[in-house]
This record gives structure tokens, sequence and C-alpha cells, in this order.
């Protein structure tokens, strides 16, 4: 899933892997610095926006952060969507 991060007055792009629901890996040739904290907003069908502290990195490659949901209405979305994939993911009998 595609991401934006809001830097300052930049806007930068990634994508969005292993998301659950406090934490994701953003896909980034440039990844941010530990413990930045910045907004993103995930691209889903309604777009989710988030609130993000840099955890790990992994140079050249992207970023892990830890997540909190920007609102509640951004919560309720991020828990569909983790639930949706979940549901992609499981095993049909």
């Amino acid at each position: 899933m595609d991401v934006e991060i809001e830097w300052g007055s930049a806007t930068l792009k990634g994508h969005g892997r292993d998301i659950g629901i406090t934490g994701l890996f953003i896909l980034t040739p440039d990844p941010l610095w530990l413990n930045a904290r910045f907004a993103a907003t995930l691209l889903a069908e309604k777009p989710i926006l988030l609130e993000c502290v840099v955890k790990r990195i992994e140079p050249g490659i992207g970023m892990g952060v830890q997540i909190s949901p920007g609102n509640d209405d951004a919560k309720t979305q991020l828990q569909a969507l983790i639930s949706s994939l979940s549901s992609r993911l499981a095993p049909q009998p």
C-alpha cells in the first residue's frame, strides 16, 4: 500500500508492508532517523492518517515505524483494513 510521509513542507513517497495495529514497515530509499516523528497517510480506499515514530532502519531499504491513528475515524479504518488483509491471507478450507 502506498504511503505519503509529511516531513516539514515536503511530502515523501513510500510503500507500506507488514502492517499491524501498532506498526508498519515503509519501503523508502531514504529513511528518516531513529525516533524521528512524522505524520503519514496510508493511501487506502479511504486514506488513513497516522502518527509515526521511527523504531528501526534498514539503510537503503526503509524503516520500521510505530504507528498510532491520528483520530478515532483513523483507528476504526485501520482496524478494518487490518481485518480485511488478515482475511485475505487466511487459508481457505
